[in-house]
């Protein structure tokens, strides 16, 4: 293996020692191979750490598993190099015993050491999901039952206020309120840390929501403020302008600076007092002005300047709340959040109590009660408990890879763990600094998981604190800036877009120097490697059948710009080689998958572009599935009409429309089951038939588990095999295999039952969860990949094209009703009991801010994410009905700020809007945008305008990549193609044969020879069918039931399947009778050990088969497999017999003719059974004669 030349920095990470060390290593920076290299310099260098001694937690349990294996081959090597050094013998036995896992794997391992302490069972396991939700909801609805029936004032006056139709919303906030709060230590801590912000009588200007929503408005207003300045240095320009407008732009802008000094004096009262007194001025009539666009920017300005103050469909009406409001909303909702939160503090209780009661645990409470076990919570302090000090002594580094996406439970654990100061006061940075053996990897710009609650703040915090020098503050930092990935190209682009857009207000960091990519991968110089930005007409496309129109414009257009790509025979390197790409080196990556991945898939199948996708949602709604929910929801109920209706017109049981109709008319009150019967009764086969299937299986829903009534079903209607003849067929075959499996899952965790099992589907459908679709293609296989960016994170792809950038970004959660946020608390819109009109309050509207704000950095660091994935070739999409139109608004936009600030982009709505104005300073695409051209280059970018058409055109035109053969593989093909096999003669030779085959090659047998092969028809058959018939005979009957009663036992094999009930009547009985006579019978019968068709295989030199092969290849052994009729041991010694239907007259034809079979017989199982053979016999059942042929 070549050995690894690290950069500065990264060798400054891998010798690091003596303290905590943050690593903040950039996409592509090389940072597992310096986490390998770290930990075996750890293991084997001077002082070495013994392997058990680490602990290193890893994001997956791939890159654990990964983790683990890199450092043993490292181990390996060293050991290979130096077999006896003992020091790398005794590492790599530790290492299996070193710690290197997820947290979760982390945290079950401390709880099985010390479970007594925590209070839990010796025996656990973790819940399945749908498990657990089942569990919460039962639970739920238990607790809000009781509630009921104790009827406090407390608990009836909030389900009053939450309720509307039924009390749904008030069970989905105390779920949802509990399942975040666990998110954070001690959650019932939290609760009550937020009940605390709604007990205080404070003013408003004291709280922290003040302080949030007081610098968000802060920033609108120097905003608009600097738009009235734009406005006024125009309008100043002409006379005219300045005459009529700018005394009405004063105005305005001297009402805006008001409010501004208001705001920095946190006199909330006035500021509001004098937006709702403030009348927009108007502009006096200018006529015969000399330059109307000037006049019409003036007024763009201004508009656009006073549209930044109104409410979007999730932003706070800013001034309608005063601090008279704030307080009565506070006094309206204290007692309701306090019954609320109580009621959370209630099932988080009888959660837990229940889930211990069935030795049950979640991923959250591993790390709960890891962190009861480690950590006390006293007077304003975290403190370390004995158990903490006694495990932090047993390690000498804790290393974390991932680390931007940890939470804070996670941090305070890894904090426990450590070595540092045994107390931190809650709420600071020295949960952050109080640690001396932590050694962190990450980078913040790739935190991507909020969802799961990451805090990214805890890893750029802690880059703020530390020191870029070793040993000068509480840790230190060290940047890994080179990308090992990415041709310059794709850096130049990143770096480009992130300068412009990324920053602490807008991605939680500022894009600088510290944290731009220096392009370090070593690349030929090759043509077309630009990043470009494909801007895509959709023009006046309908929505089709719910399907976006741009997804299905952008699905058509990248697969015609692959297509063209592999067949211009565009190059990529490969190990240093520049080859063509094939299909797997494209992957497409989409913000969300949901309801586009079909369409796209389904036209790059339609252009013969094979594909593979993640496995995907939507399985509930699939065809196959839907058919097989309804029928068992007709097996348990019948007079599920819809359902029914379902059932009956699926390809199951093929009834028409007309069929139906013709049913529904014999009573069109009644229910259709009872249609149906009547129908039956009438004569209706078809209907009676339907009517014994559902029959038949309503009665084994009785006794059987789901899973095997699932499988009944497939095997009594053959509907795996009918699904499979339809378009995607693998794929819906697949999909009901899997339903077999969701299936027993649900057995597993001890449930039973079809009606359990529908309620349990029933749920998740309500709850809009679903399940995952089975994937029928590899994602190994020379395809092209679709994947969610979040799906791409830790890969690499040498072409990487991201799709549908015109998508919204998804800002629902900032619509809801209530929310919650780590450091504002809990805020909720009051609803006006009689006019039912909804209005928000200043906790939300905080809180409505500081979410969007995470959200919106969240997206941006997705963005990030994406465009790193690219080895070779960045391709970005985006679509719309009129594209340039909308980017030359977007441009526009731009033009009216002072470039391109974070709040401009925080009213942006898609990665492409961001783009663009990241792109808005380009003289190039200003032109390409009015239409002058279709492409501009813009920095790194290039640009390109572009619809259907032309993307076809293009295709269908000159190819515009040319390539030549590699030398290297062509050499390579050469000697394959040339290439003899030394041992030619052995290829014609069978590895295994059968006796049969050996003695037909003997005997040189023509097809002339062969007996005529004659079909069967329903009364005749061939000579070879009716041998086979009474050859079964010989294999099965009883031959002392068959002398007592001959019909008798044809009967007998015939009932159990032995005989065919047809065949029984062409046995030759007066052949039988001879044979039951024989002197071969009783021998038999008395032997003291006989066998029928003993099987038996044998090795036999390669000439016995062909007498050709040269003499050098006499002792090549093949395997030979025969079936002896009959074998018995008579005095110590075998005798082998031999069944023949052959119509020969003369006894000598048959030795003659099967004496090398025999032979073959009698040398394997003198092998066999150690014994001599005494005599080799056939009997002829023609001849009824037995005949001696060794």
């Amino acid at each position: 293996m070549a050995k690894i030349e690290f950069t500065p920095s990264q060798q400054a990470a891998i010798d690091a020692r003596g303290e905590t060390v943050l690593v903040s290593a950039a996409a592509g920076s090389g940072k597992t191979a310096v986490l390998t290299q770290r930990v075996t310099e750890l293991l084997t260098g001077e002082n070495p750490i013994p392997a058990d001694r680490l602990i290193i937690v890893t994001f997956t349990v791939l890159a654990s598993i990964e983790m683990r294996q890199r450092i043993e081959q490292k181990l390996n090597d060293l050991i290979e190099t130096d077999p006896e050094n003992e020091l790398y013998q005794t590492q790599h036995l530790l290492l299996s015993r070193a710690k290197i896992g997820t947290i979760d794997s982390l945290c079950g391992e401390i709880l099985r050491d010390h479970f007594q302490e925590v209070g839990l069972p010796v025996t656990y396991r973790i819940a399945e999901d749908n498990e657990l939700r089942t569990l919460q909801q039962d639970l739920l609805e238990s607790m809000l039952e009781e509630c009921y029936q104790e009827g406090t004032p407390e608990f009836l006056t909030l389900a009053d206020f939450l309720s509307e139709r039924d009390d749904r919303r008030l069970g989905e906030m105390i779920l949802e309120i509990y399942r975040w709060i666990r998110s954070y230590p001690f959650p019932l801590s939290v609760l009550d840390r937020f009940e605390e912000m709604y007990r205080s009588d404070a003013p408003l200007k004291e709280t922290k929501w003040f302080a949030l929503y007081r610098d968000h408005v802060g920033m609108l207003l120097e905003q608009v403020l600097d738009l009235f300045v734009q406005a006024k240095e125009l309008a100043s320009a002409d006379e005219k302008l300045l005459e009529k407008y700018v005394p009405a732009l004063e105005e305005d802008s001297h009402a805006f600076q008001m409010m501004k000094r208001a705001l920095e004096e946190d006199d909330w009262d006035r500021v509001c007092s004098i937006y709702r007194s403030h009348q927009k001025q108007s502009f006096k009539a200018v006529r015969g002005c000399e330059d109307p666009e000037l006049q019409q920017r003036v007024k763009d300005l201004r508009e656009y300047a006073y549209g930044l103050l109104k409410k979007s469909s999730w932003e706070p009406s800013y001034f309608l709340i005063d601090e008279q409001g704030f307080q009565e909303d506070q006094a309206f909702l204290r007692e309701k959040i306090a019954a609320l939160f109580g009621l959370v503090r209630r099932y988080a209780v009888a959660v837990r109590q229940e889930m211990l009661s069935r030795g049950l645990l979640d991923f959250p409470d591993l790390e709960h009660y890891t962190l009861e076990l480690l950590i006390r919570e006293e007077d304003g302090y975290y403190r370390k408990t004995p158990a903490a000090l006694s495990l932090s002594a047993l390690y000498d580094e804790i290393m974390i890879d991932e680390c931007q996406d940890i939470n804070t439970i996670q941090n305070l654990i890894f904090w426990a763990l450590s070595r540092g100061e045994e107390k931190v006061r809650i709420g600071t940075d020295e949960m952050l600094t109080k640690s001396q053996n932590l050694f962190l990897v990450g980078d913040v710009k790739q935190s991507i998981y909020r969802f799961r609650n990451a805090m990214p703040t805890l890893f750029t915090r802690r880059k703020k604190l530390f020191s870029m020098e070793e040993h000068t503050g509480p840790g230190r930092k060290i940047l890994l800036q080179n990308n090992f990935r990415s041709r310059e190209e794709v850096t130049d682009s990143v770096n480009q877009l992130f300068f412009r857009v990324m920053t602490e207000e807008l991605g939680e960091l500022t894009y600088n120097e510290e944290e731009e990519l220096v392009p370090s991968a070593p690349y030929e110089e090759a043509p077309g490697r630009a990043t470009e930005l494909h801007l895509v007409e959709t023009g006046n496309r309908e929505d089709d059948g719910g399907k976006d129109p741009a997804i299905a414009v952008e699905a058509e257009y990248i697969a015609h710009q692959i297509r063209l790509m592999v067949e211009s025979g565009y190059m990529v390197q490969d190990h240093g080689e520049m080859r063509r790409c094939t299909w797997r080196d494209f992957c497409i990556l989409m913000r969300s998958k949901k309801g586009k991945v079909a369409p796209l898939a389904d036209k790059l199948k339609e252009l013969g572009i094979p594909c593979y996708a993640e496995a995907g949602q939507g399985y509930f709604d699939s065809f196959e599935i839907s058919v097989m929910l309804s029928l068992l929801r007709v097996i348990d109920n019948p007079m599920l009409d819809i359902d029914l209706f379902t059932v009956m017109l699926s390809p199951m049981f093929l009834f028409t429309p007309d069929d139906l109709a013709r049913i529904r008319l014999k009573d069109r009150k009644a229910p259709l089951y009872t249609a149906v019967g009547l129908c039956a009764q009438e004569g209706d086969p078809a209907c009676r038939e339907f009517l014994e299937t559902l029959s038949f299986l309503r009665t084994q829903a009785v006794i059987l588990p789901v899973s095997r009534l699932v499988q009944l079903i497939y095997d009594r209607t053959g509907f795996l095999f009918v699904v499979e003849s339809m378009v995607s067929g693998e794929q819906k075959r697949a999909n009901l295999r899997l339903l077999l499996s969701y299936a027993e899952n649900y057995e597993s965790i001890g449930k039973f039952g079809l009606d359990g099992f529908l309620r349990f589907i029933g749920r998740a459908i309500e709850r809009g969860d679903d399940f995952i679709c089975a994937n029928t293609v590899s994602e190994r296989a020379d395809v092209v990949r679709i994947m969610s960016i979040h799906g791409s994170k830790g890969l690499e792809f040498p072409i990487c094209i991201l799709a549908d950038l015109g998508k919204a970004f998804n800002t629902m959660d900032l619509k809801k009703r209530w929310m919650l946020h780590p450091d504002y608390g809990f805020g909720m819109e009051i609803q006006n009991q009689d006019t039912c009109q909804r209005y928000s309050t200043m906790p939300i509207d905080a809180i409505r801010i500081a979410n969007q704000r995470e959200l919106l950095s969240e997206e941006m660091r997705v963005l990030y994410v994406a465009m790193t994935r690219a080895k070779e070739k960045l391709v970005l999409i985006g679509s719309g009905k009129n594209i340039r139109g909308h980017c030359e608004r977007l441009l526009k936009t731009a033009s009216y700020g002072r470039g391109v600030s974070p709040f401009l982009l925080s009213r942006q709505r898609s990665f492409l809007d961001w783009i663009l104005l990241s792109l808005s300073g380009s003289v190039e695409l200003g032109k390409a945008v009015t239409g002058e051209t279709d492409t501009a280059v813009a920095g790194a970018f290039r640009c390109i305008f572009s619809d259907i058409e032309s993307a076809q055109a293009e295709e269908a035109g000159e190819l515009v990549f040319h390539c030549q053969p590699s030398e290297k593989l062509l050499r390579q093909l050469t000697r394959a193609i040339e290439f003899e096999y030394p041992d030619q003669a052995l290829q014609a030779v069978p590895a295994k044969v059968t006796v049969t085959q050996i003695a037909k090659s003997k005997q040189q047998e023509a097809l002339a020879q062969l007996e005529e092969m004659r079909l069967a028809t329903d009364d005749v058959l061939s000579g070879a069918q009716r041998g086979t018939i009474l050859h079964s005979f010989m294999q099965y009957a009883d031959f002392t039931a068959a002398k007592q009663d001959l019909g008798k036992e044809i009967e007998r094999l015939s009932d159990a399947g032995f005989l065919k009930e047809e065949d029984a009547q062409y046995l030759n009985r007066r052949t039988i009778r001879s044979f039951l006579d024989s002197k071969l019978l009783a021998r038999m019968m008395a032997a003291q050990y006989w066998e029928r068709e003993y099987q038996f295989i044998y090795e036999i030199s390669a000439r016995e088969v062909d007498d050709t092969l040269p003499e050098q290849y006499a002792g090549e052994q093949i395997l030979m497999q025969g079936i002896a009729d009959a074998v018995f041991i008579e005095n110590g010694e075998l005798v082998i017999v031999d069944y023949k239907t052959d119509r020969l007259s003369n006894p000598a034809e048959f030795a003659a003719k099967y004496a090398d079979q025999l032979r073959i017989y009698k040398a394997a199982l003198e092998q066999y059974f150690q014994l001599p053979v005494k005599e080799c016999l056939i009997y002829s059942l023609h001849l009824a004669k037995e005949i001696k042929v060794c």
